[in-house]
């Protein structure tokens, strides 16, 4: 009896934990999406830092960005 309640166990925690660990991945790329989505600043800058465009490219993007922003009403 203790050995068949020790093997559900052996494959009752790994899959509830995959399902977590799934569950939690999806909801943190669900958070970032949103957020790139609202702030094109915000990817800008981040693109920036990690060093993807240089500074001049920054500063012309964020220049055309805030132009819309002020076009648009945002």
């Amino acid at each position: 009896m203790m050995f068949g309640g020790g093997m559900l166990l052996a494959w009752l925690i790994p899959i509830v934990g995959g399902y977590f660990l799934i569950r939690y991945l999806v909801d943190q790329n669900k958070a970032q999406s949103r957020t790139d989505q609202a702030d094109p600043l915000t990817i800008l800058q981040r693109r920036y830092a990690t060093g993807e465009i240089t500074q001049q490219e920054f500063n012309e993007r964020k220049k055309d960005i805030l132009n819309a922003q002020t076009f648009f009403g945002g």
